[in-house]
């Protein structure tokens, strides 16, 4: 995956050197601006097989496929993913690790499962650490994603915090 990670920067560095602008990317900041900019957008809520089932029901379970669209941009993890398992599986091989310590602006939350009361299933739930106690995640029930606080207003516990080293340098 490192491969693919070095190929993504070497290819926009010759951009930025084409157009005259060689500047080092921040990644982290990028990853926070994409993140952000990405606040009530409906572009995540559906993902359709081909026998014209979405598999997202219209973002209530669309958590999985926003967050590792907005990481896939950056190539921080291999594609987009509809679950939150292929997801976590993903990343783990991507290189992202257990951080210790205060979530960073741009960490990978993973919350414990909760069932959704309109199925009476237990689901998984990922998305970003914006800083402090905030997150962003999709809401199941508007199907955007939304800013919160970190653990629900303490509805919700925080079971795993990510980080990848590449967030931390410039490039």
């Amino acid at each position: 995956m490192r491969h693919i990670y070095y190929a993504f920067r070497k290819a926009l560095t010759m951009f930025l050197v084409s157009k005259g602008q060689h500047k080092s990317l921040n990644l982290q900041w990028s990853l926070m601006a994409a993140i952000m900019n990405s606040l009530d957008s409906r572009q995540f809520r559906t993902l359709y097989l081909a026998n014209g089932e979405d598999v997202l029901n219209n973002g209530m379970y669309a958590c999985a496929w926003y967050f590792s669209s907005i990481l896939s941009q950056f190539r921080l993890i291999g594609c987009s993913h509809p679950t939150v398992e292929s997801t976590v599986n993903d990343l783990e091989r991507s290189g992202w690790k257990d951080l210790q310590g205060p979530p960073l602006p741009g960490a990978v939350l993973i919350w414990e499962e909760i069932q959704f009361p309109e199925d009476n299933e237990p689901h998984m739930h990922i998305g970003f650490s914006i800083g402090g106690t905030r997150a962003v995640s999709m809401n199941y029930l508007t199907g955007v994603p939304v800013e919160h606080d970190m653990t629900f207003n303490g509805t919700r516990e925080l079971k795993r915090c990510l980080w990848h080293e590449h967030l931390r340098q410039r490039h």
